[in-house]
């Protein structure tokens, strides 16, 4: 369920546990607040309820999961309700006390709230869990806080230290952080000048979403699913230089092994397994092109005797 503003969220006003947060990640820190929330859901016969947002770019930053990708897990969850508003103006700037009365309590008729101990709301994130906490509590209703989830050197599983980690190329370190879940791009294939195809090895090209974080540019060993099939694959995720000049936009550019259909307009999942090496430009095509054979043979050896 989608809602961008306060009134138009009109449930059947049934009793809910709800989870609230950005989840901009999903990472095992997130995770915990959701696995709770469902638990408590099941054990007091609750409605398990997700509610986040959309449109949330922070100082113009992209997300780690896009909204798509977040409902998707949630889904995969068993969340039942899913309740996203726009974070436009009105949510921006509302009060933290008809934040938590008009939506969590009225709109959503919650029974418990489930949260992390670093959770903010209102404006300027005025509120936190201790107002969150009163407010509730004048509800009657009861609040659940999770709290944080560390890392093996004691520092706080964070979507900022995803993405840090995302800006050095170790998706095998974010893996971790989010439960195992690989960090992924996906999207509709689009049809790019087919100089792999001539020099050997075609690829697909999937176009990096605005809203989506741009991991560090260069070449990763992936794995992509289309059509529900898995297939062992070697990407490229940046601008291509040596190929295009002043490209404004990055796309994730993959070769698949042992594969040649056309599969232009279909759909894929591109995810990260480890990383390889930066983009750079090379001098022509043809130090380009060993290059790339140089890289596919190294990854093919991973995929294989890794069992990846």
């Amino acid at each position: 369920m989608i809602y961008k503003t306060f009134d138009e969220v009109n449930l059947i006003p049934e009793n809910r546990c709800v989870a609230l947060g950005l989840f901009d990640s999903l990472h095992s820190g997130h995770l915990s607040v959701i696995n709770e929330m469902l638990r408590i859901s099941k054990e007091e016969n609750l409605v398990s309820t997700v509610q986040t947002f959309s449109k949330f770019r922070l100082k113009g930053n992209r997300m780690v999961l896009t909204l798509d990708e977040r409902k998707r897990i949630f889904n995969e969850l068993n969340v039942e309700d899913i309740i996203v508003l726009e974070f436009n103006e009105t949510i921006r700037n509302s009060n933290p006390k008809d934040f938590v009365n008009d939506l969590i309590v009225n709109k959503l008729n919650a029974k418990v709230v489930v949260c992390g101990s670093d959770y903010t709301f209102g404006h300027g994130g005025r509120g936190d869990v201790n107002l969150l906490s009163d407010l509730l509590q004048k509800n009657n209703v009861k609040l659940k806080i999770v709290d944080e989830v560390l890392q093996s050197d004691e520092q706080k599983v964070s979507t900022s230290a995803i993405k840090t980690l995302l800006d050095n190329g170790d998706v095998k370190t974010v893996a971790k952080l989010c439960n195992g879940r690989l960090f992924e791009y996906e999207g509709i294939i689009e049809t790019g000048n087919r100089l792999g195809r001539t020099l050997g090895f075609p690829t697909i090209n999937i176009l990096i979403p605005e809203d989506k974080y741009v991991v560090r540019r260069g070449v990763y060993l992936t794995r992509t699913i289309v059509e529900g099939r898995v297939y062992n694959s070697i990407s490229n995720v940046g601008k291509k230089p040596t190929i295009v000049e002043e490209v404004k936009k990055d796309i994730i550019e993959t070769h698949l092994y042992d594969f040649d259909d056309d599969i232009y307009g279909k759909e894929a999942t591109v995810q990260l397994i480890d990383f390889v090496r930066d983009e750079r430009l090379f001098k022509d095509i043809d130090e380009l092109k060993r290059q790339v054979l140089s890289d596919k043979d190294y990854c093919y050896e991973r995929h294989i005797n890794g069992g990846i």
